[in-house]
């Protein structure tokens, strides 16, 4: 997957992403390679994961179950012009051709059955007089 945004002079410094010329534009790039590991973070609504591949929270994208695609969970965009997407990344908006919509979300199942929680129930206390 590959995200990118224009970039003016006056935006802050770039750190993650890399810089390139398209079009006679300065574009910032992001780039997600094959089989990145990945932590889910939260599910806003049902079926739809957020799921962080970076140390930070703030970086994550959503992922939801396609009607097109069978049961594959892929990734969301706000909204489409075109053939190109638009999502929220790092709280910058940023923008994904149409090869990316095919971007599906894998989990490990064999790692998943082997998740083991330990739940505890607390009783709660009172002040002793």
């Amino acid at each position: 997957m590959v995200f990118w945004r224009e970039v003016r002079d006056g935006d802050a410094k770039i750190k993650d992403g890399t810089i390139k010329i398209r079009d006679g534009k300065k574009v910032e790039e992001v780039v997600f390679t094959r089989k990145t590991l990945a932590v889910f973070l939260f599910e806003p609504r049902l079926n739809q994961f957020a799921v962080s591949f970076e140390t930070s929270d703030e970086k994550f994208l959503m992922f939801g179950p396609s009607k097109k695609r069978g049961a594959d969970f892929v990734l969301l965009a706000a909204d489409w012009k075109r053939d190109i997407g638009r999502i929220s990344y790092d709280k910058k908006i940023y923008f994904r051709f149409d090869e990316s919509a095919y971007s599906r979300l894998m989990v490990d199942l064999r790692a998943a059955k082997k998740l083991s929680v330990k739940c505890e129930t607390v009783e709660g206390r009172t002040l002793d007089e």
